[in-house]
């Protein structure tokens, strides 16, 4: 036999009136409570309210992460998509750039192969080597009159002036074997200077150490047990040991070590000649090129027989007359 029945208080307690009633009339309680009575209370309910706080925090954080990412995924793959579509775009335009390009070589093609065959021709001007002797200082006496060393008294030559020393030398060569000023005097395959006077019978060799000097030349580098050309620039004498190179821009690259060239500017053959050995390289603040300091290959003592580079008329090309009528102008300068 049942004393108490629970049903009622169940009902009432369940229902959702009276759960808010509950609520208010507590909430009412602890605002009229005196503090000190109310904080224990207070607490109480911020640590049983805690954890849900934590958990609806973290959970609310989780949500928003998800959604940004959902949202950049959602970006990235339409901007995979689009990036897909300007792939298509260039790979259908560079098929046609090839077949556009293959076309036009066979064009090319076509029209070279429909030329007629390139004639050979004899170049007008060519390169001669003439060899000449070292006059050594006892030999200039046999030829110390003016008539014979024919350098010219107007240049401020005098009796000696051309004795063989650090910069210079006299050769038994001059204008009646048509030498000029500038040409180049070899031994070997180096170049020991070039030729400053040029009298009649005799002329007057500049080492590229002589105060004045210049050339164009061009460096070189061994690599792979090859030869490659590198920038050019402007050897300058400056009677000193050593030569300057200079007008090589600093984005070009130079070391200790590398070769300097003749740079054959006029074509005769001149190129490729050995010069020297680059032994200092230097870049001044603020500069934009390189100084660059030389050993001249053929530093030494002047050998007895040299090679001047001469350039001469192609006799094939000219008939005898204008061939001679070429050959005194050349004389004349």
């Amino acid at each position: 036999m049942t004393l108490y029945d629970r049903a009622p208080a169940q009902r009432w307690t369940t229902s959702p009136r009276r759960r808010f009633a509950i609520l208010l009339a507590s909430a009412l309680a602890l605002a009229l409570l005196p503090v000190d009575w109310s904080r224990p209370l207070r607490r109480l309910v911020d640590d049983a309210l805690r954890p849900g706080q934590v958990a609806t925090t973290r959970a609310a954080e989780t949500i928003d992460g998800g959604l940004a990412r959902l949202r950049g995924l959602l970006s990235s793959s339409q901007r995979y998509a689009e990036l897909e579509r300007q792939l298509d775009e260039l790979r259908t335009r560079n098929a046609q750039l090839q077949a556009t390009a293959l076309m036009l070589a066979e064009q090319d093609s076509n029209e070279l192969n429909s030329l007629p065959p390139v004639k050979p021709t004899a170049s007008l001007v060519t390169a001669r080597l003439m060899q000449a002797r070292v006059i050594g200082q006892h030999l200039q006496s046999l030829v110390r009159d003016e008539a014979t060393l024919d350098l010219g008294t107007a240049a401020g030559l005098r009796d000696g002036a051309w004795a063989i020393d650090a910069n210079g030398c006299l050769i038994d060569q001059g204008a009646q074997s048509l030498l000029r000023r500038g040409e180049l005097v070899l031994a070997g395959r180096r170049v020991l200077g070039k030729i400053s006077q040029a009298g009649t019978y005799t002329s007057h060799v500049q080492r590229p150490t002589g105060a004045g000097y210049r050339d164009l030349v061009q460096l070189a580098y061994r690599q792979d047990k090859r030869l490659t050309l590198g920038p050019r620039g402007v050897l300058e004498g400056t009677g000193e040991p050593l030569c300057r190179v200079r007008m090589v821009p600093v984005t070009e690259s130079v070391s200790v070590g590398d070769i300097l060239l003749t740079a054959g500017s006029e074509g005769i053959a001149s190129s490729g000649l050995l010069y020297g050995e680059v032994v200092r390289v230097e870049r001044p603040a603020g500069a934009s090129h390189w100084e660059i300091w030389m050993r001249p290959a053929a530093n030494g003592r002047w050998p007895d027989e040299v090679a001047v580079v001469t350039a001469v008329v192609n006799e094939q090309r000219v008939s005898p007359l204008a061939a001679s009528e070429a050959a005194a102008m050349k004389g004349q300068r």
